[in-house]
């Protein structure tokens, strides 16, 4: 009896671990969506602001080579990388894998360039880096499930006026680029110095603009700080996307689990009830037979 009550108590706790988890579940599909909607909002304004950004560098080598963000870093400073991580778990390997590259990436940087400035996005990120004791430059968990632009380039002009001041010679961003509902993968893409040459449509005199006012020259000045920010806002947004894909996953397959356990579990007490039923049935005739 005693056993069947326990086995009993452990299927009321799963049944309701199983309800958290298919919420939790829910709702990681319902945010996925939205942040979907961002990431393909985004993409078709970006390609625009990098091909009109190649088109004026084109048009105005001499000022895009010249200017402040495209010029090479102040030599023996730090190498700058900013890893982008979850303020939350409970989301499969999102936040472990993106660790594990960042990690990758800082000894590639030492290993190359030298010396490196690590700054964190998310606290998952904060903490693991913080107990392996490894310096972080700039910190940042105000991102949720919805960031914004206005937050992106907020972000990218905290590392704008680290560049300029020679703070650090160059930033990699590595994130969880968003490919399909079934394929995220850990990237690192370099932002600073701004890596015009590498733009599509670069230095190939493709899509040149129109007449403009200002000419392509002055249109830099404003083209590749908007470039920085979307980089930074890029970031933000697919990162959101692949950790609440990696959310639902991981929340479906707990409750599956929970379904099999409750199974298994049901199955364990139907047993022990009927143990237990026919232990009683025998000493019942038992006690019969030896009364007669």
């Amino acid at each position: 009896m005693a056993k069947v009550r326990e086995l009993r108590k452990r299927i009321k706790s799963v049944r309701n671990t199983k309800k958290i988890t298919k919420t939790m579940e829910m709702v990681a599909t319902a945010k996925f969506k939205r942040a979907l909607d961002r990431v393909k909002a985004a993409k078709p304004y970006a390609a625009e602001v990098s091909a009109l950004l190649a088109s004026c560098a084109t048009a105005a080598s001499l000022e895009a080579a010249a200017h402040p963000l495209v010029r090479a870093g102040a030599e023996g400073a730090p190498d700058g990388v900013l890893i982008f991580t979850a303020n939350r778990g409970l989301c499969g390997g999102f936040n472990s894998n993106m660790i594990k590259r960042g990690r990758a990436l800082l000894e590639e940087v030492r290993a190359s360039l030298g010396r490196s400035a690590l700054s964190v996005v998310g606290k998952k990120g904060i903490g693991i880096f913080r107990f392996e004791g490894v310096p972080i430059a700039r910190r940042y968990t105000q991102f949720e499930d919805k960031p914004g632009f206005a937050e992106a380039r907020a972000v990218s002009r905290d590392f704008i006026e680290d560049f300029r001041t020679g703070r650090i010679r160059s930033l990699r961003l590595a994130y969880t680029s968003f490919r399909s509902a079934g394929e995220q993968k850990p990237v690192v893409v370099p932002v600073l110095p701004v890596p015009i040459d590498s733009l599509p449509g670069a230095g190939t005199g493709k899509g040149m603009p129109p007449l403009t006012s200002p000419a392509p020259g002055g249109l830099l000045e404003r083209l590749v700080p908007l470039w920085l920010s979307l980089q930074f806002y890029r970031a933000l947004v697919e990162s959101a996307a692949c950790e609440q894909v990696a959310r639902r996953v991981a929340m479906k397959a707990a409750t599956d689990n929970a379904d099999e356990m409750i199974k298994s579990l049901s199955r364990d007490a139907n047993r022990a009830r009927q143990s237990q039923i026919t232990q009683e049935i025998a000493e019942i005739v038992g006690g019969t037979e030896a009364i007669q």
